[in-house]
């Protein structure tokens, strides 16, 4: 199982599959397209809460066909996701505390 820690900004690939942040500043963790990935799962994870992590999609993607963008702000957030249909994350599995969800500008 792919296993990644980062400490800023980064975009997943088709490789991925777990990804860690450790960081003291503002990150953003973005997801490659929907379409290009359909089926694969991500789970993305801040480690300390120092600095916040945005979780992204790419384009016109969205998290369950209406948001964009997810907030991780405490040592242990996580969210789990899937690639499955054109243009759509499904959110899976929100670990911790709840993510503040911030919608499509």
């Amino acid at each position: 199982m792919p296993f990644v820690l980062k400490t800023s900004d980064y975009t997943c690939t088709k490789d991925d599959y777990v990804v860690s942040y450790a960081t003291a500043a503002l990150s953003t963790n973005t997801l490659p397209d929907a379409n290009t990935v359909l089926g694969q799962v991500f789970i993305v994870a801040l480690q300390d809460d120092t600095g916040d992590l945005y979780l992204e999609t790419d384009g016109t993607d969205t998290f369950d066909g209406s948001n964009n963008q997810l907030k991780m702000v405490d040592a242990g957030d996580s969210v789990t996701v899937m690639a499955t249909a054109a243009n759509v994350y499904t959110i899976i599995n929100i670990g911790d505390t709840v993510l503040a969800t911030i919608t499509t500008q």
